[in-house]
Formats: structure tokens, sequence, C-alpha cells
């Protein structure tokens, strides 16, 4: 549970159907932000029982003449007339048109028999089991603890697949509000047979399986979130803000948490602080209220301290645990402190600390002007940083000469070249790296990836992106190195050259990968694939870049900005448009058999 509070992304208690995003909601005025509504397909669970005896000869066994035994239900489980036994539903959601359904249970059944000094010598405690449907099968999970029949300890089984079910042979009947599955063919898993004690072999047959349902009635309301301030915030202390919920899904759990990630149909924040968890949920009414507080540096488990008056941030709101895979309540408001920057990620430039009103030269006075200084954010491909990061590849990555990170989005610095705004013309050179890896079995990364010594071209509306890229081929081939690769293309028919003062800047980007970037890229995307949007700033003359902007921007969205003193939200429809849609390998074929597959495979199964 503490994880979730205090900003370490783990992955959730099980998994479901995400919400589809709508259309952007309309804004209200002041700080008020909306989600987008949930989609119609899962419904909650109201009530229900399933019905189930694990096995009727082992049932008949332990209460018979050799081990003469005895059979106990607890917690909420009941016997039936049949000796099979009821098991009452706790939680969960059915998809009534597909006959998905994830369902969890409540009740304890315990077996025990072959008593011997006050001990039985055969022992099974078989609790809170749950089932997960789809696609035609499903599995059985339990809390099961045994007795070994070798060692005579007790063994826990925590959350075991018990059984796998065949659906195909019973499906799910659909009347009204009821959707019922009746004598669904069970068999035991290889993991269920330990958890049994060995009793019987994987692949016996047990006991059919049965449930029964009664669905919710349908939540319509519309998250909303309203924050007391959400501008100008104590730069130095911070404030304690009420937050204000409503169209939320009554009793359903929500955190409350400070960020710097912008909002991302792809989960719930990677790192976060400050959070409240609402546990009990909106009231009947879809209603919530608590207290946050918010402060300029936050610092996530991860260890490394966010600075929300030099980065953008936000107050989130996000399902909690319970149904933390689900974006349906995902509510985010922009948030910023008195010396913080404008929420929507523009920079802000420091004033002039000499107190003199006098304007700097025209960057664009007498044609191009030299560089010097400058830094470039990119994130490369947010969909790649999470697959590098998540439960396949088991990677990370690792910053090289003076790259710095911050939300994802990589900062390379010292910039040098020329630029003119009036033609809308820059060369420029940065410095620093980023590796990333992953796949390690032992023997080094299969998954290794380089990218440095960052360069941009712009000529007009047109522009590329060039890097030192060295990475390791997918299918085994030969390592790929190339100086100054031409990567992306960039697209800047959208992109003004802002000028202030001494700094021209370019923000938001649109980049896509190219024929040479993608053999660069070991095949992993194909030419045309949407990369993470560019930012940079130079400075010229007798310029430097303002204080406070050692950190990295998150990318910003392609939804225009809400203006810094509105409070404005961003929503789940916002940002999907420009972020990836999986952070996972498409298919069931990912993990190891993914490592075989040749490059082209590889590109097409790759994370959009």
């Amino acid at each position: 549970m503490l994880e979730f509070l205090t900003g370490k992304r783990s992955r959730p208690l099980r998994r479901r159907t995400a919400a589809a995003l709508a259309a952007l909601a309309a804004l209200a005025a002041g700080a008020v932000a909306f989600a987008p509504p949930a989609a119609a397909e899962a419904r909650e669970v109201a009530a229900g029982e399933a019905d189930w005896g694990v096995r009727a000869s082992f049932r008949n066994y332990i209460t018979g003449p050799i081990a003469h035994g005895s059979i106990e239900a607890r917690d909420g489980a009941t016997v039936n007339d049949d000796g099979t036994f009821a098991f009452p539903v706790a939680s969960g959601s059915v998809e009534p048109e597909t006959g998905a359904a994830s369902v969890s249970f409540g009740g304890e059944i315990h077996f025990s028999g072959h008593v011997t000094n006050g001990v039985p010598l055969l022992e099974m405690t078989l609790s809170a089991p749950r089932v997960e449907f789809a696609d035609g099968t499903g599995t059985l999970y339990a809390d099961v603890s045994s007795r070994s029949l070798s060692s005579g300890e007790i063994v826990e089984y925590p959350d075991v697949d018990f059984a796998v079910l065949d659906l195909s042979a019973a499906p799910p009947v659909v009347d009204g509000e009821a959707v019922t599955w009746t004598n669904v063919p069970a068999t035991l898993t290889e993991n269920g047979a330990p958890a049994f004690a060995d009793f019987y072999r994987p692949g016996s047959a047990l006991d059919p399986f049965s449930l029964s349902v009664e669905l919710a009635e349908e939540w319509t309301g519309t998250p909303a979130v309203e924050v007391s301030r959400t501008t100008g915030l104590d730069p130095v202390d911070g404030e304690t803000v009420t937050v204000t919920g409503s169209g939320f899904r009554p009793g359903q759990g929500v955190y409350v948490a400070q960020t710097a990630d912008p909002q991302s149909a792809e989960g719930y924040p990677s790192s976060f602080g400050n959070a409240q968890w609402v546990r009990g949920g909106a009231d009947d009414t879809g209603a919530f209220t608590t207290e946050v507080a918010l402060t300029p540096t936050y610092t996530p488990q991860s260890g490394e301290p966010v600075d929300c008056t030099a980065v953008p941030c936000f107050l989130a709101v996000f399902n909690d645990h319970t149904d933390i895979g689900n974006r349906d309540q995902d509510v985010w408001t922009p948030i910023s402190f008195g010396t913080g920057p404008d929420p929507s990620g523009s920079p802000t430039p420091s004033p002039d600390p000499s107190g003199s009103a006098e304007p700097g030269p025209e960057p664009s006075a007498g044609g191009p002007a030299e560089i010097t200084d400058g830094d470039l954010d990119w994130g490369v491909k947010e969909s790649f940083r999470d697959y590098v990061t998540g439960g396949i590849a088991h990677g990370g990555w690792e910053l090289l000469d003076g790259a710095t990170e911050s939300g994802g989005v990589f900062r390379f610095g010292s910039g040098t070249g020329e630029v003119d705004p009036s033609q809308r013309t820059l060369t420029a050179a940065f410095t620093g790296g980023v590796r990333f890896t992953g796949h390690d079995q032992g023997d080094g990364p299969l998954l290794d990836l380089t990218v440095e010594n960052v360069s941009v071209s712009v000529d007009g509306d047109t522009g590329t992106l060039r890097a030192d890229v060295s990475s390791r081929s997918l299918d085994g081939g030969e390592p790929f190195e190339g100086e100054q690769v031409e990567l992306a293309a960039l697209d800047l028919s959208g992109i003004a050259f802002d000028e202030a003062e001494d700094l021209v800047v370019l923000t938001g980007v649109p980049a896509v990968l190219t024929e040479e970037g993608a053999a660069a890229f070991a095949g992993f995307y194909a030419a045309g694939e949407a990369l993470d949007p560019v930012s940079l700033r130079v400075a010229v003359g007798e310029g430097a870049l303002p204080p406070g902007g050692g950190d990295p921007s998150p990318e910003p969205s392609a939804t225009p900005p809400a203006s810094g003193g509105g409070g404005l939200p961003v929503t789940g429809a916002a940002v999907a448009g420009v972020l990836g849609t999986g952070a996972l390998l498409a298919g069931a074929g990912a993990g190891t058999a993914w490592l075989s597959r040749r490059r082209a495979a590889a590109a097409a199964h790759a994370p959009d």
C-alpha cells in the first residue's frame, strides 16, 4: 500500500480493461478539471455467489472411513446441500457482452484428516478465491496452505493459479442485470498440484465451477476536481490546498498527489509525492473532499527530488490500487508556485539580475547570431522508455557526459552554433547522451541503444535531428555505429521562433523517425513512427540561460495549453493523441520469445 503513497510505481493488483478516452470535455472557468467519461463495457458487480466443491472424491475421502476427517467452511463460505461450497462475491467487474470478468470472493474452506496425536497428517486450507475470465478461458486463483506429505510442514501458496476453467463449454447467460456461468469444467494446474500437497496430478479434473452475479447500477457521473488554489503557491514553504471532487464513482478510492508527469492514457504517474489516499472514495453523490500539502519540491520514493518551481507540475487524481489500471477517473490540474514556470511548459525567462530595464540586443539583428549556450529537451520516445523499464525488458537508462533527466525527458546542454530567427534558420550542437539497456540475461544487455551529441539543423519549416548512435541488433547481427545519424525529421510548420531578450526558444517540435534512424534504432521501430517532441532554447550574444533551468521539462501536450492564471486541466483526451498506445510489446509472445524474432518482427510488435 505504501508504494502508492510514496510515489513508486508498481504493478497493478489486477489487470482491467482501461476506459476509452472520450473527446476533450468542456472546461469550466476557474480551477476546475474534468475527466473523460468512463467506458461502458465493464460493469461493477454488486452481489453474487460462486459454487464449487473443489473435488467430490477428495471431500468423500476426507470424511470417509479412512481419513476420518472433517471439512469446515469459514469466513462467509457455506456448505451447500450437495456438499459443495458457496463463496460470496467480495468485488469485481464483468463485461456482459464479451464474458470477460475479474471477480474476487470471500470465504475459506479447511480440510483435515488422518489426525494423529491431535495433528492432522492431511490438511489443506483454501481461502479468498478469485477468477479471471477472458477469451473463452479462465483461471481460478486462491490462497492455499497445505501440509506437505513428505516433510509434514505447512507450506503457503499465496494467490496460486489453482485451476483452469474451460469457458467455451459453459458460456455466460445474461438475463437483465444478472450474469451466470453454470458448471464450467475445471482442471488442476501445474502450480495447483503442489498446493494440493501433490494429492492429485496436474490436469486432474476438479468439480465444475458455477458463478452468478448481479451487476451494479452504472455510474453516469463525470469526474471533476476543484482546487482551492492552483497558482502563485508559496515558493518557499508550499501551501495546503483543499481538493473537492464531484462526479466520481461512489466507494471507489482515489489517490490525490503532486506530480510532474503529464497525464497519460497509458497509466498513472510514474513518480509523485505528497499523496493523500481518499480511502473510502466518493460518497453516494460522487463527491469527496480532502486536503493536500503542495510543496515547491517533492521527493518520490525513487529519491530524486522534483523542483516544481523549475518544471511544470500538476495535482493528479487517479484510481487507487484496487482499480489503478483504469483511467476513467484521471483528472490533472496544473499548479504553479510564485516563481515557478507557466504550467503549460513554456519557459519563463528570469528578470535581469542587474535590475536594468534596457532590452537586450535582438538576436536576429545583422543576420545569424552565434549561440553561446543552450539546451535541448527530448524524451526520445515515451513508449520506448516505458518498455525498457517495464516488466519485460527489466532495464533502465544511464545518463552520459552531463546529460540530465526529469520526468523521462532528457536534457542535452552546452549548446553551440548559429541562429537567425528572422530567416527561421538554426544550426546547433549539444553535449551529453543517454544509454538504454534491457533484457540482460547475465551476459550483457540484449537491448542496448546509446544516443549522444545531439544536433539540430532548421531551415524554414523543416529540420533534422542528428546524433551519434550505437545500438545492438535485435536479431544478433552486427552492432550499429554511426556519427551524426539523421535520426528524426522535424516539422516546424506550426512552431514559432520565440525571442525573449537574448534567448531563442522552440517548443514542442514534432519529430518522426527517418529511414536512417530506423536502422540506427536496431529496427525497433519503422520509419515514419512518431517520436517525442523536441524543445530547445539557445542564448546568443552576451545572453545566458535563465537560472533554475537545470532539469528538463516534461513533454508539452499537443493541445493548446491552459492559461497560467486559470488552473485549467489537462485531460486524458488531450494527451491521447500524442502518447504511445502501449508500454509493452503487442501480443502474447512477449518476453524471451521476443528476443529471437527477426528485426522485422521486432519492428512490427514494438510498443506504439
